[in-house]
């Protein structure tokens, strides 16, 4: 068995950081993740708590003779995640576990998105947690290692990705209300030039 844990913060808030776990794909910068289809939603307003299960597909490249060893027509996988979204906790938590070769071989993945207990306005921690598992008995620790260290490769691709989509959240976001603001002084001004037009009219 092969562990891994890591974290990471982003200098943006939770709020922004969980818009962002939603559009995370399609990302050109994981485009081993093919497809994610949602399979269920729920919302327990008691507990004001979001969960969500996907299936993502996911497709890379595997050497032939780990096609071979687990009876694998293509470099294709599926991935079963279950994520809930805590706003009364402000807890994001997103368990992934594989479903292709299971009986095989096991990858189990933990994502938690918190405030940063330093600065809870302004950033966001995210620990990172997998573990690894092979039942092939002779080439166990060779698998372990290969997928652990193609986790690791992805978990940094992944963390990038997200940077990417939170900052255009952001972006959007802030241009938004700048136009949202010019709008309205631009109403303003109209509404103050109509008043004054209409005090200095004949009559008036």
């Amino acid at each position: 068995m092969k562990l891994h844990s890591s974290e990471h913060h982003y200098d943006h808030p939770w709020s922004a950081i969980t818009a962002a776990v939603w559009q995370k794909y399609p990302n050109h910068l994981t485009p081993h993740v093919i497809s994610v289809d949602v399979l269920s939603r729920h919302v327990d307003q008691a507990t004001q708590t979001l969960r969500t299960e996907r299936l993502l597909t996911i497709r890379q490249s595997i050497p032939t003779f780990i096609l071979r060893l687990f009876n694998m027509s293509e470099p294709l996988s599926h991935v079963l995640e279950v994520s809930e979204i805590n706003l009364a906790t402000q807890t994001c938590r997103a368990v992934s576990t594989n479903l292709t070769c299971r009986e095989f071989m096991t990858m189990d993945e933990t994502v938690t998105y918190r405030p940063d207990p330093a600065d809870r306005e302004g950033r966001t921690v995210m620990v990172q947690e997998a573990q690894v598992s092979s039942s092939v008995s002779r080439f166990s620790s060779y698998c372990e290692d290969l997928l652990i260290n193609r986790f690791r490769e992805n978990a940094k691709v992944g963390r990038d990705a997200m940077r990417e989509v939170v900052e255009r959240i952001v972006a959007e976001v802030e241009f938004g209300v700048e136009k949202l603001g010019v709008e309205l002084g631009v109403g303003a001004m109209c509404e103050g030039e109509g008043a004054v037009a209409a005090s200095k009219a004949p009559g008036k």
